[in-house]
């Protein structure tokens, strides 16, 4: 497994363990850190020249370990910087309601696209700060009065 993924796992199950069980089910805080999970979720995933047209968006991304486990197969299938660098601008879509999760998923794939290629990653990101709870109380106040 490469390094910045396990190094993402260990920081991610670290993260997780500094809220309480009250605080984590009060706010929806759920970190997936089993790569049998993530990867049976990307197993799904066809890996050919349609990728590149198609979106992909984590809702919730945490430190972004399945963004990066994604990245990590799509370049066993197109080793190129071109390819992965495009994948990333065109392709991946992330949400967190933390903003602090989002600038540590940015570094994250920086990081292992630098370890890919042995440069910087100068694209896009995807990204967006939102609550979907908040949108759900409301809608929820609306049907109790």
């Amino acid at each position: 497994m490469n390094k910045i993924i396990l190094n993402t796992l260990v920081n991610q199950s670290n993260h997780e363990k500094s809220f309480s069980d009250k605080h984590k089910k009060d706010h929806g805080i759920f970190f997936t850190t089993d790569l049998k999970v993530i990867d049976s979720i990307i197993d799904i995933i066809e890996f050919n020249d349609d990728i590149f047209d198609k979106k992909i968006l984590d809702p919730s991304v945490g430190n972004g370990i399945f963004l990066l486990r994604l990245i990590e197969k799509m370049y066993m299938y197109y080793p190129n910087k071109d390819k992965i660098a495009k994948f990333i601008d065109k392709s991946l879509y992330f949400i967190d309601i933390d903003p602090k999760m989002i600038e540590i998923t940015k570094e994250n794939i920086c990081n292992l696209y630098r370890h890919f290629f042995n440069e910087e990653y100068k694209g896009y990101f995807n990204y967006f700060i939102y609550d979907f709870t908040e949108k759900v109380k409301n809608d929820f106040n609306l049907f109790s009065q």
